[in-house]
């Protein structure tokens, strides 16, 4: 259950800016340079909250086939997987939106 909760507190932590940055290096850096190493960032990013989005869903496709439930309460678990599967793909989104937002030049952090 907390892995869902995880997953889906990503994107909003991601939108509101709550997350921890280190800004001490690149904050000398020319505005160009910062704007290069924030769409790498955001573009490495989302390439593998993509993957991860790829892999938990195929995990989850597996635990359904075979029907897995948890030893002690019998609780399925692809439905959880799934979830967290869906959290790695809204924040990729959320990457890939703020990506186009430094390319388009109105990013915050250009």
């Amino acid at each position: 259950f907390g892995a869902v909760v995880a997953a889906f507190a990503l994107a909003a932590t991601q939108l509101q800016r709550q997350h921890i940055a280190v800004d001490v290096l690149v904050n000398s850096f020319p505005k160009g340079v910062k704007r290069i190493l924030s769409t790498f960032n955001y573009l490495i990013g989302a390439a593998l909250f993509l993957l991860a989005a790829s892999q938990t869903g195929a995990l989850a496709t597996n635990l359904w086939k075979v029907h897995e439930l948890s030893e002690t309460l019998r609780i399925v678990y692809f439905p959880f997987v799934y979830a967290v599967s869906f959290g790695c793909v809204v924040i990729a989104l959320v990457l890939i939106i703020e990506l186009l937002k430094i390319l388009s030049g109105e990013g915050e952090r250009a």
